[in-house]
């Protein structure tokens, strides 16, 4: 009975799995059937189209010929160089117009700086006043000390600005070099890392920075040291400043 039993189970699986089989196959057999209708509209309608634009082409090449024929061949020579003639100006006053629009530019741009530099100026003035007369009422210093005070700050400013723009020094090295050297030609001469012959350790110094490496020597009369910078390899430096008593005496560069 067992055995009875399972194979009518096993049966009715089998019989499961062939049903089943079957409506997969319909599926796929309907499937591939809209598929092709699918694909043969869209063949369809490529042909079609296809024909639609050789017939347009062709009527084209028709009107073409047709207007080609009502001039001879001097009148299509005459409407190319035209056409040329036409652009050629078109161009010309593209050029024009575009040369006008970056002249107003540059107009405006000019225009706005001398703008920018008088509202700055005004500013500039406004404030110079304003410290004018926080002198002369807070410190009760006279018109003639203020003035003085003015124009030395003003003298100091411009010379801060030549200075920054014509070396690489910053503004402190700069206020520094200023203070100490006044507006000579000496403050002009450290500032740029010069050097000559009688020119003091201290303004060494200030010119060059500090020595990357000093040979001290110690006589009886005198004291010598030789200052090195810009050491380029192993015990070899570009600059060597000779000094006796703290006064350069001589110099070499390699």
């Amino acid at each position: 009975m067992f055995s009875l039993s399972f194979g009518g189970f096993l049966s009715g699986i089998l019989e499961f799995l062939w049903e089943a089989l079957k409506i997969i196959w319909d599926v796929i057999v309907f499937i591939a059937e809209y598929l092709w209708i699918a694909l043969v509209f869209i063949w369809d309608m490529l042909c079609y189209a296809w024909e639609y634009l050789w017939i347009a082409l062709d009527f084209i090449w028709d009107k073409g010929v047709f207007i080609y024929s009502l001039l001879p061949w001097w009148g299509w020579v005459a409407v190319v160089v035209t056409l040329m003639i036409v652009g050629v100006i078109s161009e010309s006053r593209k050029e024009k117009r575009q040369a006008r629009e970056a002249e107003e530019k540059r107009i405006r741009q000019e225009k706005e700086a001398e703008e920018e530099r008088i509202r700055r100026e005004k500013e500039k003035a406004e404030r110079k006043e304003k410290y004018r007369q926080d002198l002369l009422e807070q410190h009760n210093y006279d018109e003639d000390l203020v003035d003085s005070i003015l124009e030395e700050e003003e003298r100091h400013k411009e010379y801060r600005e030549l200075f920054y723009e014509s070396t690489d020094r910053t503004y402190d090295e700069i206020d520094y070099i200023l203070d100490k050297y006044g507006y000579e030609k000496k403050a002009v001469e450290i500032a740029t890392h010069s050097y000559w012959m009688g020119q003091t350790a201290e303004e060494l110094r200030d010119s060059r920075g500090r020595p990357d490496d000093i040979d001290k020597k110690v006589l009886k009369t005198k004291k010598k040291e030789i200052w090195k910078y810009d050491e380029y390899a192993k015990g070899r430096y570009k600059f060597k400043f000779t000094l006796e008593n703290d006064v350069v005496v001589g110099y070499e560069t390699n």
